[in-house]
């Protein structure tokens, strides 16, 4: 819908236009892989594991460093949405093998999702300048 209201109605500053609609893409997917890793869960049936769990926290500050990073654009929130990557997927690798394979694809899944989102920081960060 935001897309097609983008299409229709344009954008206040058209030289942004196209960043916003990357963005809005972006997020559908993200929004997309989120469901697919509910899904699992839900199917799953079981609680995660604590490993699991510590790591979908790590995933949460992710986000919310993006969303800092998008709303109060400066360039030490994108820093630490590129640490806090870092950490999930070196955290992700040292559990692999300890947990079931119904959390390896929530975990993958959302993961997914954390570099969606740090490949449109190119984005928001074209918007600002």
């Amino acid at each position: 819908y935001c897309l097609r209201s983008l299409n229709i109605q344009g954008y206040k500053d058209p030289a942004k236009l196209s960043f916003i609609y990357h963005i809005l893409a972006v997020l559908d997917k993200v929004t997309d892989l989120l469901k697919y890793a509910a899904r699992v869960l839900l199917k799953y049936g079981k609680p995660v594991t604590k490993e699991t769990n510590e790591i979908l926290k790590q995933i949460d500050k992710a986000f919310d460093y993006f969303y800092k990073f998008y709303y109060t654009f400066n360039l030490e929130n994108y820093s630490k949405i590129t640490e806090q990557r870092s950490i999930v997927r070196e955290n992700m690798a040292k559990i692999e093998s300890k947990i079931p394979g119904e959390e390896i694809r929530v975990l993958v899944y959302v993961d997914n999702a954390i570099e969606l989102l740090f490949e449109s920081a190119g984005a928001r960060t074209s918007i600002e300048y």
